[in-house]
């Protein structure tokens, strides 16, 4: 999405890992032209290459204080796609964390039981 309205270019795919640095700087260079705030095309710069090297996610993105308090205008036609879209991405990755943790209690939980069983508490 980022790409998309940054560039104004449809998404085609992901770039190669060998390629990715120069599309970041690709569109730290040319996205938003007409926007005068360079401040918001640094910050979905270093969006766009985080998320692209896996040091980051959109649920991290959305806690950035510099995105706070911006808004996007999105063509009445289109609202409905980007609602969906959007939904589905940090559901998606709501599931994945969930998952996550819920694994990292449960070996957690593990290691305590052996603990006790080594040491006779249980």
């Amino acid at each position: 999405t980022f790409w998309c309205i940054g560039l104004k270019e449809k998404f085609e795919h992901m770039p190669e890992k060998s390629e990715r640095n120069s599309a970041a700087l690709r569109f730290a260079r040319e996205a938003l032209p007409q926007d005068e705030r360079p401040d918001l095309r640094t910050v979905l710069s270093k969006v766009v290459a985080g998320l692209w090297n896996n040091d980051g996610d959109m649920l991290s993105v959305t806690s950035q204080e510099e995105l706070q308090e911006l808004e996007l205008y999105v063509h009445r036609e289109r609202r409905a796609g980007v609602a969906t879209n959007a939904k589905q991405a940090v559901s998606a990755q709501a599931r994945r964390v969930a998952a996550l943790w819920s694994a990292v209690h449960a070996v957690s939980a593990i290691n305590s039981m052996q603990r006790q069983d080594e040491n006779g508490e249980a």
